[in-house]
């Protein structure tokens, strides 16, 4: 068996050191990044909107999800109409909407935020509730139909400047 010189570095490395190219490149070069993949340009925090690389302007709003099976027929009309004018929009306008639900962990903050909602109760509710609690979150570690999920709306307007 032959010993090598263990001062020398491995020879991959010694091949790379060797390339100076190689070498200022693994150094120094940046990754792409995954802004480069995106469409905007620039988010501005003031007038909270996007700038896009193609000169529109967007905005992102997270609406909320109503539960209309205990609402009468009165509210959930007067919801809608009040939903008409997202859809009016002028022709240099796109509105799109996305529906996303994704798994809720057991970790969430929610599960707390709801815990302490309800400090006060009967001690046999308080068992209740809190074993309700227990059994959601055990829920959320297992995949299947029955795993709690989270369920946001985006809406989206973008808003291309007339030429």
């Amino acid at each position: 068996m032959k010993l090598e010189d263990l001062s020398a570095p491995p020879r991959p490395i010694a091949r790379a050191l060797a390339n100076e190219k190689l070498f200022t490149q693994a150094l120094f070069s940046r990754p792409e990044s995954l802004s480069h993949l995106l469409p905007y340009e620039e988010y501005i925090e003031a007038t909270r909107h996007f700038r896009h690389k193609d000169g529109s302007l967007g905005a992102v709003f997270e609406a909320e999800i109503l539960e209309h099976e205990p609402m009468p027929a009165a509210q959930i009309i007067a919801q809608v109409d009040g939903l008409k004018s997202w859809f009016q929009l002028p022709e240099n306008c796109v509105l799109q909407v996305l529906f996303d639900q994704s798994p809720i962990s057991p970790l969430d903050p929610e599960f707390s935020y709801v815990s302490e909602k309800y400090p006060g109760g009967h001690t046999v509710s308080r068992k209740l509730f809190e074993a309700r609690l227990e059994t959601l979150k055990k829920s959320c570690l297992t995949p299947g139909p029955r795993m709690p999920m989270r369920r946001r709306t985006l809406v989206s307007i973008r808003y291309f400047p007339e030429i």
